[in-house]
């Protein structure tokens, strides 16, 4: 048996202010939420399938992401990776993420992880759907993979942790046919949180982000 010692976390986020955190074995999620315009809710939840055990071989571990809401909302995710250990003299260094170009763990997203979510070319990931309060999206990971430490190649890895953070915004969407100008809301309050623009067909409830 191995004597590894790795921690696999769990980040959901939504906007920038205020958090709250909670630890559940070795997964670590946190939630933040801010209410933009109206009276309607903003509330995001993570759901989570996991086998709490030494990230040794594959790890099963499935996430997806509800609207837990009042209101529809637009979706990015983030995702950032560490490894990390102690040196000799004890102090905390940070390993790479890849070598020789291949991720040292292997995330074994879904299909719908490819087909649902958009690139956007500047760290986030953008839903192609609007949220509708209530509802939650397809799981986007299925299990995380690592690697032989007993390879010359991983065996600075065998004893360092392992974190995997996801965070996610959610931002209100105005969807209703009572809101005459709803493209115009949803383009600058978009522009305004994201950075995107959100071209939203109401009918099918896709997005296309530029």
């Amino acid at each position: 048996m191995k004597s590894i010692k790795n921690n696999l976390w769990a980040v959901l986020g939504l906007s920038v202010m205020f958090v709250i955190g909670t630890t559940l074995a070795i997964w670590y999620q946190s939630i933040q939420h801010t209410n933009h315009l109206g009276a309607d809710t903003i509330k995001a939840d993570v759901i989570e399938n996991y086998t709490p055990s030494e990230p040794d071989g594959t790890v099963t571990k499935k996430v997806s992401f509800k609207n837990s809401g009042s209101t529809d909302v637009f979706v990015r995710v983030a995702y950032v990776e560490i490894w990390e250990k102690e040196d000799q003299n004890n102090e905390k260094v940070i390993l790479n993420n890849k070598l020789n170009e291949t991720d040292i763990a292997t995330k074994n997203w879904t299909n719908d992880f490819y087909t649902d979510w958009s690139d956007g070319g500047d760290g986030w990931l953008y839903y192609n759907y609007i949220l509708k309060a209530g509802e939650s999206t397809q799981e986007i990971l299925n299990s995380v993979t690592f690697p032989d430490y007993a390879q010359a190649e991983y065996k600075n890895y065998g004893d360092a942790e392992y974190s995997l953070y996801f965070k996610v915004e959610m931002l209100q969407a105005s969807t209703g046919d009572a809101t005459l100008n709803r493209d115009e809301v949803n383009t600058e309050a978009s522009q305004t949180v994201f950075g995107k623009l959100p071209f939203v067909n109401y009918n099918s409830n896709t997005v296309t982000w530029k």
